[in-house]
């Protein structure tokens, strides 16, 4: 049985209200999407002080600082994220020996100390002149001890120095990691697209 020519008139305008509704639906859905995404982030940029960008928060102008984006960080760290892995490694083995000569030394003094003044008392001792020699002794061995690790502990200082590169060294890190990030791809929830962001 064939439909009447209202029929399909009927059935046309059914139709089209259909896609007219699927369209809206669609819309709706896709500008839902767009306002619950969330922003896409700016890119992590390496700072030192001097630099002619705005400065991080909690940046103190008397001091020498270095962040990667709003995190303060050491300067191995500056160096690795700017992409010198060996240097970076080489940085932090100095620090770390460094820190344990000193250590070694501190820990020296201290026994150099504890020695020199557990040095025996000699009072009410009938053989007094043996004792004060042995106290000598005991003191004089504490201070030697004690000598040993404060010269172990300026040693390190004077020959083993935190390394850092010098300071146009770093600008130059700087300058071509933040150049890095002009253009850099950004993907979020509803899909791939260029971010573009301007240093100088």
């Amino acid at each position: 049985m064939r439909p009447s020519g209202n029929d399909g008139f009927v059935m046309r305008q059914i139709e089209s209200v259909c896609v007219a509704a699927m369209l809206v639906l669609a819309a709706a859905g896709t500008a839902n999407a767009e306002e619950t995404a969330p922003p896409a982030e700016e890119p992590a940029r390496l700072w030192m002080t001097g630099s002619v960008d705005r400065p991080p928060p909690g940046y103190q102008h008397d001091q020498m600082q270095l962040y990667h984006g709003d995190h303060l960080i050491s300067v191995p760290e500056f160096v690795r994220i700017a992409g010198y892995d060996e240097l970076a490694d080489r940085l932090e083995r100095r620090t770390r020996n460094r820190r344990l000569v000193m250590l070694g030394g501190l820990t020296v003094a201290v026994a150099g100390a504890v020695v020199g003044f557990t040095a025996p008392k000699c009072n009410d001792v009938p053989a007094e002149p043996e004792c004060e020699a042995t106290r000598a002794d005991r003191q004089h061995l504490g201070l030697g001890i004690f000598v040993v690790g404060a010269a172990t502990i300026g040693a390190a200082k004077l020959f083993l120095p935190d390394l850092r590169p010098a300071l146009h060294v770093m600008r130059k890190m700087e300058t071509d990691y933040n150049k890095r990030l002009r253009v850099t791809p950004v993907v979020s929830a509803t899909g791939a697209s260029v971010h573009a962001t301007l240093s100088f």
